[in-house]
């Protein structure tokens, strides 16, 4: 009689355990953990890594198939800790969102004179009601008003002491003038001069005692932010509360930036947070994890950016490219949706209709001939490296003569314009200018008609060119050699009806700026970056342009050259890389004509 063999004994399943370091869970628990999101093993504490979430903790107790009590009992102290602060947290948005759909909405005094819009409201009453919330609304939304509606509350609630506003530099004096219009109730200060002169004035700031005096609010750039941070954290343990407003947040995008780990210093003691945006992921969805921080300290996608990614992205390991997994940007957007509003300026206002119109300008002669010079030689450039050589990239592009072309295609677009940048830098203005004499006129007309207009150009040479063909106007100029508060006067000056012309350039003035007085806008010379377009085009089609009957957007082509190739680049919202395939192309259909 044989005897059976007996299995051998199985070491006994240690009792499951959850702790908590570095913002991220560690789990001593069944292997079937390794299943969950972006669990990752560490070897050296014997133990899977997990995000901190709600989320989370949910899935683990799920998988261990425990109740509360005894899930309870495997979670350290500050795990618990967290999980009650984030729970009521949660309660709190929940009950937000459940208050907001029987139409309620939070009084609030809205100053200035002007009613808000319904959707102003929505943000405001979110924004006062959580202490982080996100505007991801489009240009011209009235994310400023809203934002400023509500650091007004914060301060007389003795919330917060100082708010701080922090943007680009080309906007700083935007919200200067912004909080005079719609937030009596604050006292704005652009902290400017050295840093260390900044630095001297953050600490002569004090807990505000009399909350019948109107609150600080300090605007400062970006640029500056993290050589500020701690000044900012030590007026902080002063026992100053600070509100935290970060105006086109997607500055904070990449988490090991110092300006980022410097804003996320702050937001973690920072009483109010709100984070404000029309592009919160301009790359890749990872650009969410540092803005998100800054609304909820973590609370939807974790405190730890190495964790998120596991979690929601998977990486190449040969090229360390990210790619979202299967279903993930519906789950970020689910999370960030709770705090996170977002609207459309088509949406939120009833606002003009907008009216595109081409102008076609021939070029002068000898214009022409610069053009076809140009041509020629891009066309023996790509003659030089054919689309099907070894080293050409997937669309057809040779990648070694890349800068070589986009040379030339900015000569031929400034060419166009009625200038050129020849190879030793100088600048040769064409004796005509067709293009600008039609866009003098064009200006005459309208403020013929008693309206107002932005010229936008791409090139300083253009920007020069037109301040001076414009002259009689006395234009307002926004452009990159003009100063911070030069432009900030430039806009005051247009606003306020002191001229009826504005000349601006999109790098510089196309973004961040109200320029509601336009009710046209004549593109003089073309780029193709779209979100230049974008932008500009926002700036006289937002809120507080419905007093126009309608927005008319000019463009100034000249007729088949790169001025209709970039056109359409951008308005497909093209790459680069993709308008010099698209040049290419055209260029050979037109020899084989």
């Amino acid at each position: 009689m044989t005897t059976p063999l007996r299995a051998p004994a199985m070491p006994p399943t240690p009792r499951p355990s959850v702790d908590m370091g570095y913002g991220r869970l560690y789990v001593r628990a069944p292997r079937a953990v390794a299943d969950l999101p972006g669990a990752a093993w560490n070897e050296r504490r014997r133990t899977y890594e997990l995000s901190l979430t709600l989320d989370t903790l949910r899935e683990l107790r799920r998988i261990l198939n425990v109740n509360k009590p005894t899930f309870a009992s495997y979670c350290s102290r500050p795990v618990l800790a967290w999980a009650r602060a984030a729970g009521a947290e949660e309660a709190e948005v929940k009950a937000l969102h459940e208050r907001l759909a029987t139409g309620w909405r939070l009084a609030l005094p809205w100053a200035g004179g002007l009613a808000p819009f319904a959707h102003q409201e929505v943000m405001a009453t979110v924004a006062a009601t959580l202490p982080g919330a996100a505007f991801l609304c489009g240009t011209g939304t009235g994310k400023t008003r809203s934002a400023l509606e509500v650091a007004q509350y914060r301060a007389a609630r003795g919330d917060v002491d100082v708010v701080l506003v922090v943007c680009p530099n080309r906007v700083t004096g935007t919200w200067v003038r912004e909080t005079g219009r719609w937030a009596p109730g604050l006292r704005a200060e652009r902290l400017e001069g050295s840093v260390k002169a900044r630095a001297e004035r953050l600490r002569q700031l004090t807990p505000r005692t009399d909350r019948t005096a109107p609150g600080l609010l300090l605007v400062v750039n970006y640029e500056v932010l993290a050589k500020l941070q701690p000044d900012l954290t030590a007026m902080m343990r002063r026992g100053v509360k600070l509100g935290l407003v970060l105006d086109e947040a997607h500055k904070i995008k990449n988490p090991s930036a110092g300006v980022t780990e410097a804003a996320i210093k702050l937001a973690i003691d920072a009483p109010w947070r709100l984070v404000m945006t029309a592009t919160p992921i301009t790359n890749l969805a990872t650009d969410l994890w540092s803005q998100w921080y800054v609304v909820d300290h973590g609370l939807e996608l974790g405190a730890n950016f190495v964790q998120f990614r596991r979690e929601f992205f998977t990486e190449n390991p040969f090229t360390y490219e990210l790619k979202p997994k299967d279903g993930a940007l519906d789950a970020l957007h689910a999370r960030i949706h709770k705090r996170g509003l977002r609207y459309r300026i088509e949406d939120c206002a009833d606002l003009p209709p907008k009216t595109y119109e081409r102008i076609e300008v021939e070029m002068a002669p000898d214009q022409r001939a610069a053009y076809r010079q140009m041509e020629a030689a891009m066309v023996a450039t790509f003659e030089d490296h054919p689309a099907d050589s070894d080293d050409a990239d997937p669309d057809g592009a040779k990648v070694a003569s890349a800068s070589i072309v986009l040379t030339q295609m900015l000569r031929l677009a400034q060419i166009t314009s009625g200038f050129v940048t020849t190879e030793d830098g100088t600048i040769h203005r064409f004796a005509r200018n067709p293009k600008l004499e039609a866009c003098v006129e064009m200006v005459r007309d309208l403020v013929r008609e008693n309206r107002s207009v932005i010229v936008w150009a791409w090139y300083r040479e253009d920007i020069k060119m037109l301040t001076e063909a414009l002259a009689e106007f006395r234009p307002a100029v926004i452009s990159g050699g003009v100063s911070v508060r030069d432009s900030d006067e430039a806009e005051r000056r247009f606003q306020a009806g002191e001229t009826r012309v504005m000349v601006g350039q999109q790098g510089a003035g196309g973004a961040g700026i109200t320029l509601t007085a336009a009710s046209a806008a004549i593109f003089y010379s073309q780029t193709w970056q779209a979100e230049a377009r974008i932008q500009s085009e926002g700036r006289c089609y937002r809120i507080g342009s419905e007093c126009h009957r309608n927005i008319t957007y000019f463009d100034l082509i000249a007729p088949g050259t790169i001025d209709d190739t970039i056109q359409a680049a951008t308005r497909e919202k093209r790459s680069a890389a993709d308008l010099v395939v698209e040049l290419r192309r055209r260029m050979e259909e037109h020899r084989n004509d």
